[in-house]
């Protein structure tokens, strides 16, 4: 608890120590109070050292610390008060500075305002006074705080989560019994203590290459303590559908979800399950086995209760690692790699690690703490001193061992890491907003002579947290970390250390902590839900948080409180909780911010964001202290606050996806703390007589952006806004990401180019997106030394430039990894720069991606006087191309004049759509070239894993060649209908394909081409008129060994057939069969009963059928079948009452509409 105290104690001293507020103690004759409270503090803060070391014995000393800190949070406000005032008062000066004196007595009753404060000081010195005393009776003696930053150990890595050792026993043994298919919705529980490294060995076993083809679904849900049988079915479905289900009734959810998994043979991860109630785990598992045989559900667990409740299969009980394995994790961790390691370290070490019991939780953080102790009487300490009480048996307690290394965290990280307990477990944890957080509670103080910001300190906060194992599943963007999660026992620590100042409250109705200064509120799912009377009388609290869950969306993506419980709710957190310094209220549906929200004067950060009020009230620029103001998502914010400017304070503020907003306020530019500002929208009716919105020049002094910014409606201020200079952007050295909009109205091409001249960003920036530029050509420093301009430029994009002509010379960026140009209209080459031989095998060295989308003018990639007369004018454009030396993925659509593409060893997935015959001529070409050409034509294509062919009319056939794309899993032909056949040699040697989809093609036959592809699992068959599936040799089948793994076919829209092809016969795997549209198909075979494995059979809107074959009762394995629009079947099949009824009744879910 003593952490907070440091905080509050620099927090105080440091304003007290400003010059600012010396001057308001002058004027208001309180200097000498001030002076004496500033000596009081610092008395105070000597003992702290002390107090951390004794308060773990003496509830005594906890009650001190109690009462210190409830007097600290009394003068932190009343000194916020203080510089408030200022900040009001200075923004008064400078309007007018003529009355300087009169403003810093502008309350209506200076002399009575002064006594007031002179009351309120004198309070808490009294306060403090009492406690000083108490001090000398609890003998606290003062110390000095030795706060150390991380050694300088720059060569050691951070070691991810994933990098995992040992468990491959364990793992294989799990894999063998997934893959076993004789039971349906066979549970295996995952059981050990925490740490062990359970959710790590599902992931791994998740991730497995044999699991991944196995199953047709894999669906993954973090169930933690609450085990609610709905929230559940949510998460499953957002999992298999990879979007929050729309229906908030159970009823809808469950149908909802029976039809994702019926007939399919899915793997269900239920991850960390606490539920010992079968009843409840029963609910749960009814609505599971629509899944085809073989479905599972792996289940973690602590609780061997749970796994009895749950387990159908033997628990795969898991057990600390080996004792080399733990060695093996333990030194990579706590030695530095590449250097001889002391033997005397290595031996303490293996005696520290015994009582680890092989937990790689507790072998990672111990590992990461000794890290830092470099001799050997540090070590020895561990050893005999901080682990000596610690059992070594299986049972032991890890929470004790995670503590070590808190405990040997600097003071500024302590609060930090304690702070993080109000998340939930397992939320992911964006970097941004914890650093901004930070910033709010005052845990980040940075260096005012090493000119260093607050976020950047926050940064190396965050590090030295991760590179000690306390944070891990980090995900970067940009080559930045973005977010990461805590493991669920450092989760644990983090309350734990966090003692009573945080409190997590759920709806189960949790007993309110008294004393508190941080409150989340967890998941509820209450509409009547509303904050116990208890926690409103908390008037010391800092932090309010009340997050969103999927529960609270609307299908229009609104979301779904109550307007009622929403003003509820923020009226009790505004009417009580005055000291608040964050406040989270995203997605709470509030319809109206109310005008009190400027009653908490010493908000440092607000969140508001996906929520559906239009504006803000005026008052929020009262907000003097307010340093962070997420908006975003907030699709009804029409404008901000006009006195904006008076936000001096404000660091952040976040408008991503506030499409309806229509200009910026003027002023903004005055906010020069701003390292945050998402976009920045010029407003139409900017006018220069009445400057009423901000205008481009106004981004001119915020040279702190830093992260992202999207300038929108860049074409309606011709004429309306001074002339643009460089210190728009090029000054923005911090930019990342730059997003530049033009409105669809152009001025004129002349004007666009003059402003987009004026545009040009720092050369830090990494990606770079243009849309609806109006102008034919690009500015100077797009042309000319693009490489220099741009040297980290990493993405790229240009979309809907109807005039534009020309291009920059892209080619010579040299990080540039993906470049995509969508509908410019009048491209006619990609590129007007001459290239000598030698620059060749630097054109787009660094690029990974390549869309080229709707240019119809497109010709090529050169302009042919650019090559004439030089020496490599002989060289066509495709050889030219084969220098894109790390292409993996190009996308060609609707180019119909362009002829070639580029080609290089890398390429892994093309995608050609809406393309020329010389270009299609080009990829027969490549296809056609055989390796014995020794040619690298053909190695430009021999790595291919998907080929997507669309809307060629041209195609007529696929060469011979196509047997060269040996590693090809995935094919489609959509929309050739001139494609008469398929190379049946050709495709013989595809042994790697898996997915084959032919669409609208004028194919008359298939088997011939597909019957030896032994790795097809799923093929679809659908609107070829000429195709005639029915009337191949049945003689073939007898030999017939091929599709071995074809599991899955739909057949669709096939108005030749008349039977089902034969060889379906033949399908040993075949589990799910779609027919639908098949408006002459006359009947089902009798030897579909040798379809041993179906599990679904789908018929629909086939009317000539009549009846059900006979064999169709033989179908053991088949759990649904649905017959749609078939009138006829409708007919027979009718429940207990239909002709073919007793045919099908074995059948556990048959639906006939």
């Amino acid at each position: 608890m003593t952490e907070i105290l440091y905080t509050l104690a620099a927090e105080i001293l440091m304003k007290l120590g400003s010059l600012a507020a010396q001057e308001l103690g002058s004027l208001w004759g309180l200097k000498d109070d001030l002076s004496k409270l500033r000596d009081t503090v610092s008395a105070m803060e000597a003992v702290f050292l002390d107090v951390e070391e004794k308060q773990g014995d003496s509830r005594e000393v906890k009650n001190w610390v109690r009462k210190l800190r409830s007097v600290f949070f009394e003068a932190d406000d009343l000194l916020d008060d203080f510089y408030t005032e200022i900040t009001r008062s200075n923004l008064l000066i400078q309007k007018n500075p003529s009355k300087k004196i009169y403003i810093f007595f502008s309350k209506s009753n200076p002399v009575l305002y002064s006594l007031e404060i002179h009351q309120r000081l004198k309070v808490i010195r009294r306060k403090l006074e009492a406690i000083e005393k108490d001090k000398h009776m609890l003998h606290l003696v003062e110390k000095q705080v030795v706060d150390f930053e991380l050694p300088n150990r720059e060569t050691h890595s951070f070691v991810n989560v994933d990098e995992v050792i040992g468990r491959e026993d364990e793992k294989r043994v799990i894999v063998d019994r997934l893959l076993d298919v004789r039971e349906n919705v066979c549970v295996i529980p995952i059981v050990g203590i925490g740490g062990l490294g359970k959710t790590i060995l599902a992931q791994l076993v998740y991730n497995e290459d044999r699991v991944k083809k196995h199953f047709d679904l894999r669906i993954w849900v973090f169930v933690s303590h609450i085990f609610n049988v709905k929230l559940i079915v949510e998460k499953m479905i957002e999992s298999i559908t990879g979007m929050k289900p729309q229906s908030l009734h159970f009823d809808r959810l469950q149908g909802q979800l029976r039809k994702e998994i019926d007939g399919k043979k899915y793997l269900l991860v239920l991850d960390d399950m606490w539920n010992e109630n079968r009843e409840t785990w029963l609910k749960l598992q009814d609505l599971l086995i629509g899944g085809a045989r073989g479905s599972k559900v792996l289940v973690t667990t602590r609780s061997g209760l749970v796994a009895a409740a749950m387990g159908t299969a033997p628990p795969c009980n898991l057990k600390g690692l080996p004792e080399d394995m733990s060695w093996s994790l333990f030194s990579k961790l706590a030695f530095k790699p590449g250097e001889e390691i002391n033997s005397s370290l290595v031996a303490i070490g293996k005696e520290i690690l015994r009582k680890c019991a092989g937990v790689p939780l507790v072998i990672r953080i111990l590992g990461s703490f000794l890290y830092y102790k470099e001799t050997e009487a540090e070590w020895l300490y561990v050893k005999n001193h901080q682990l000596t009480d610690m059992a070594e048996s299986a049972d032991i307690e890890i929470l004790p061992i995670l503590k070590l290394s808190y405990d040997d965290l600097p003071i500024h990280l302590k609060h930090c890491f304690s702070y993080c307990s109000i998340f939930q477990k397992n939320q992911t944890i964006s970097k941004k907003t914890l650093i901004q957080l930070w910033i709010a509670q005052g845990f980040i103080r940075s260096n005012d002579e090493e000119n260093e910001c607050q976020e950047d300190v926050g940064e190396r906060y965050f590090m030295g947290l991760l590179k000690r194992s306390f944070f891990q599943d980090v995900k970067e963007k940009l080559g930045d970390i973005i977010s990461c999660k805590m493991h669920d026992l450092i989760h644990d620590l983090a309350k734990m250390v966090a003692e009573n100042e945080t409190l997590m409250l759920t709806s189960s109705g949790n007993k309110p902590t008294v004393n508190i200064c941080h409150l989340s509120v967890g998941p509820v799912h209450d509409s009547a839900w509303e904050l116990p009377h208890s926690l409103l009388k908390e008037k010391n609290l800092r932090t309010f948080f009340m997050p969103i869950t999927s529960r609270d969306y609307l299908e229009s993506g609104r979301f779904i409180r109550s307007e009622k419980q929403s003003k509820s709710v923020v009226d009790a957190v505004i009417s009580n909780f005055r000291s608040l310094r964050v406040l989270d209220l995203h997605g709470l549906g509030i319809n109206e911010v109310p005008g009190s929200v400027s009653m908490l004067k010493h908000l440092r950060y607000i969140d508001l964001s996906e929520n559906n009020f239009v504006t803000l009230p005026k008052s929020m620029s009262k907000l003097l202290n307010l340093q962070t103001l997420k908006l975003s998502y907030c699709f009804e914010l029409c404008e901000l606050p006009e006195n904006i400017h008076k936000m001096v304070n404000i660091r952040h503020l976040e408008l991503d996806g506030c499409l309806n907003l229509s200009k910026m306020p003027c002023g903004i530019g005055q906010l020069t703390a701003l390292r945050t500002l998402s976009q920045f929208v010029i407003g139409q009716e900017t006018s220069m007589s009445s400057k009423v919105n901000a205008v481009l020049t106004d981004l001119n002094g915020l040279v702190k952006l830093r992260g992202k910014l999207t300038l929108r409606n860049l074409g309606c201020i011709e004429c309306l806004c001074p002339k643009i200079d460089d210190a728009v952007l090029k000054n923005k050295e911090y930019l990342q990401s730059l997003r530049l909009e033009w409105t669809d109205e152009a001025v004129s091409d002349e004007y666009d180019e003059l402003l987009l001249e004026g545009l040009q960003p720092h050369e830090n920036l990494k990606v770079l997106f243009i849309e609806r530029y109006g102008g034919q050509s690009f500015p100077n420093w797009m042309m000319v030394g693009l490489h220099s301009s741009l040297p980290k430029l990493t993405k790229l994009t240009l979309k809907n430039l109807k005039i534009c002509k020309s291009l920059p010379p892209f080619g010579c960026l040299p990080s540039l990894q993906s470049l995509k140009l969508e509908n410019l209209t009048l491209l006619e080459y990609i590129e007007h720069t001459s290239y000598d031989g030698s620059q060749f095998g630097m054109y787009f060295p660094s690029l990974k991606e390549l869309k080229l989308c709707n240019l119809p003018c497109l010709k090529g990639w050169w302009k042919k006087e650019v090559m004439a007369g030089s020496e490599s004018s002989s060289f066509p454009d495709h050889l030219l191309l084969s220098s894109v030396p790390s292409l993996f993925k190009l996308t060609i659509q609707d180019c119909l004049m362009l002829e070639f593409m580029p080609i290089n060893p890398r390429l892994k997935e093309l995608n050609l759509i809406s393309v020329s015959n010389k270009l299609l001529r080009q990829l027969m070409m490549l296809l056609e070239t055989t390796l014995s050409a020794n040619c690298s034509s053909f190695l430009a294509v021999s790595k291919l894993k998907s080929l997507y062919i669309l809307d060629v009319r041209e195609l007529f056939l696929l060469p011979e060649g196509l047997q060269n794309l040996s590693l090809l899993e995935h094919l489609q032909i959509n929309c050739c209908p001139n494609l008469l056949s398929l190379p049946i040699e050709g495709m013989r040697a595809l042994n790697m394909l898996r997915f084959l989809h032919v669409h609208d093609c004028g194919l008359t036959s298939l088997f011939q081409a597909i019957k030896h592809l032994y790795a097809l699992e799923t093929i679809v068959i659908s609107s070829c008129k000429e195709m005639n599936l029915s009337t191949d040799n049945d003689q073939e089948y007898l030999q017939f060994e091929g599709l071995k793994s074809l599991h899955t076919v739909y057949i669709q829209e096939i108005p030749k057939l008349v039977h089902l092809p034969v060889w379906l016969q033949y399908l040993p795997s075949l589990r799910a069969l779609h027919i639908e549209k098949c408006y002459s198909l006359l009947d089902l075979p009798d030897w579909i009963s040798d379809l041993k494995s179906l599990h679904a059979l789908f018929i629909y809107k086939c009317p000539k059928l009549t009846s059900i074959p006979a064999g169709m009762v033989h179908l053991t394995s088949l759990e649904e079948l649905r017959i749609l629009m078939c009138p006829n079947l409708w007919t027979c099949c009718q429940n207990e009452q239909g002709e073919d009824w007793p045919k099908i009744a074995h059948i556990p879910k048959v639906i006939v509409k």
